[in-house]
C-alpha cells in the first residue's frame, strides 16, 4: 500500500507551520496544493523543502484536490488521503487512517461523537447533513462533511470528481463510497474550531452539499425536503425541515451570505450518542 497525503492549502500563513513541523515523517508521500494564496502560504511551504505546486488563482477546494488526486495516480499511489491545512485535521491520527485503509477502501474522519466538543450550530449543520443520508440509506453517519478523508485510488474516480465545483468534492466521495456499497471505516477525531471568528456556514457549502445529496436520495418524500431546502437557499430565506425525526432551523445571514443552523443541543447529541453506540 503506497499513500500520498494531499493537502489543498489557501491563505493559511498563521496556520501551516505548525501542521508542517508534524507531516515531517510523512514528507516524501505529501503534496500540497497551493490555491492562489496571496499572503506567504507558498513561500512557508517552498521554504520547508515540502512538495507544493501553484494554482494560478484561487480555484477551489473541488479543483486542488482533483490536482493531488491526478499526481498521486501518475506517480502509482494506491491510496490517498485528504486533509486540510489549517490545522483543524491533526496530523497525529495519520497512523489510524493508514491502519483502517488495510480493511476499509473508504475512511472517513468522525469529530462528533460522545467526546466532541464543538458549538451547537456545528452539532446542528453537520448531524442535518448526516440526517438525509441515515434516513435514506438507515447507515449511522454524524460526520459526512469533514474533509480528513482516506480512499483506494481508482482511475475512473477522476472524472467523476473532477466534475464536482466548490466544496461539492467532500460530499462526492461519500456519493463513490455508497454507490459501490462499501463498507465505510472511520476514525473519531476531535472537533477544532477557532472561536476568534464568527462561526456559521457558508451558503456556498450548503449547496454543494445539496448538488450531491440530491443524487443520493432515491425516494419522493427525502427529496422534497431536498428541494424544499434548496428553494430556501435560492430565495436566501430562513427555513425549517424535519429529518430522520430531527428537527432544524436555518437562519440566513445577509450580510455573510451564510446561514446559522440550530436545532435543540440534547436531542441532536442524543441522536449521535446513539448511533456511536453510547449508551447514556
Amino acid at each position: 500500500m503506497k499513500v500520498m497525503i494531499i493537502i489543498p492549502a489557501h491563505n493559511v500563513e498563521d496556520k501551516i507551520e505548525k501542521v508542517l513541523i508534524e507531516l515531517e515523517p510523512y514528507k516524501n508521500d505529501v503534496i500540497i496544493i497551493d490555491d492562489g494564496s496571496i499572503d506567504n502560504t507558498y513561500d512557508i511551504i517552498k521554504s520547508a523543502n515540502f512538495l507544493v505546486v501553484q494554482n494560478n488563482k484561487n480555484r477551489g477546494v473541488s479543483y486542488s484536490i482533483c490536482r493531488g488526486l491526478k499526481y498521486a495516480l501518475h506517480h502509482n499511489y494506491s491510496h490517498v488521503i485528504l486533509m486540510d491545512a489549517d490545522g483543524q485535521h491533526p496530523v497525529k491520527y495519520i497512523p489510524e487512517f493508514f491502519e483502517k485503509l488495510k480493511d476499509y477502501n473508504f475512511v472517513f474522519a468522525n469529530r462528533f461523537h460522545n467526546n466532541t466538543n464543538a458549538p451547537d450550530c456545528k452539532w446542528s449543520i453537520n448531524i442535518l447533513g448526516a440526517a438525509f443520508i441515515n434516513e435514506t440509506y438507515n447507515t449511522s453517519f454524524t460526520d459526512i462533511s469533514c474533509g480528513f478523508k482516506a480512499f483506494k485510488l481508482k482511475k475512473e474516480y477522476i472524472p467523476v470528481l473532477e466534475k464536482c465545483d466548490s466544496f461539492e468534492i467532500v460530499y462526492k466521495i461519500l456519493f463513490l463510497a455508497l454507490s459501490s456499497k462499501s463498507i465505510i471505516g472511520t476514525v473519531n477525531i476531535e472537533a477544532i474550531y477557532y472561536y476568534n471568528t464568527f462561526l456559521f456556514t457558508r451558503e456556498s457549502e450548503l449547496k454543494s452539499y445539496i448538488n450531491i445529496i440530491k443524487n443520493l436520495i432515491n425516494d419522493d418524500y427525502s427529496l422534497s425536503k431536498i428541494n424544499t431546502l434548496s428553494d430556501s437557499l435560492i430565495n436566501h430565506s430562513d427555513f425549517y425541515v424535519r429529518v430522520d425525526d430531527l428537527d432544524f432551523w436555518g437562519f440566513f445571514l445577509t450580510d455573510r451570505d451564510a446561514y446559522i443552523i440550530q436545532s435543540d443541543p440534547s436531542i441532536i447529541k442524543d441522536y449521535a450518542f446513539k448511533l456511536n453506540g453510547v449508551i447514556k
